[in-house]
């Protein structure tokens, strides 16, 4: 009896596994997404104009509802990386170049804006990006910045 019904529970167990793993299969990152760091922070450099990364990408397109969770670590990962770097050179430069701030604030807008359509999968990420990016938005000309470019994400991102 006891062999029977572990019979029974591994198709069982492969059919849910197989249901799970074929939602997730028609959520496709773009490829664009998956580069790294380094090409979210060179498109970064438009705003707080447009910003898409290659293929016409925006940030916000970035984050899907459903979003296989290796992809999602993978884009998450890039994301907190460039808000990091944007918060460091932000402390360095603060009352010479505020425009960094104006980068971070169109990031946290356009990671917010992806966000909004996903169920909640990616309110841990809005949060470690908004942190990371804010952290050395000190001076008013960086809140003014920063203010002009979460805007502007928010909108377009």
């Amino acid at each position: 009896m006891r062999h029977s019904k572990v019979a029974l529970s591994i198709p069982l167990i492969a059919i849910a596994l197989l249901a799970v793993g074929c939602g997730n299969e028609e959520v496709k990152t773009p490829v664009a997404c998956l580069n790294g760091p380094a090409p979210f922070a060179k498109a970064l450099g438009s705003a707080p104009g447009q910003v898409r990364l290659s293929g016409d990408v925006p940030i916000s397109g970035c984050l899907l509802k459903n979003q296989p969770d290796g992809a999602l670590v993978s884009v998450g990962g890039s994301l907190v990386t460039v808000a990091t770097g944007l918060s460091r050179q932000m402390d360095a430069i603060a009352l010479t170049n505020p425009s960094q701030a104006t980068k971070a604030g169109y990031l946290v807008g356009a990671v917010e804006k992806g966000a909004e359509k996903t169920d909640g999968i990616h309110a841990t990420l809005v949060q470690r990006v908004t942190s990371a990016a804010t952290n050395n938005v000190k001076t008013p000309a960086q809140k003014a910045q920063y203010a002009l470019g979460y805007k502007a994400g928010k909108a377009d991102g």
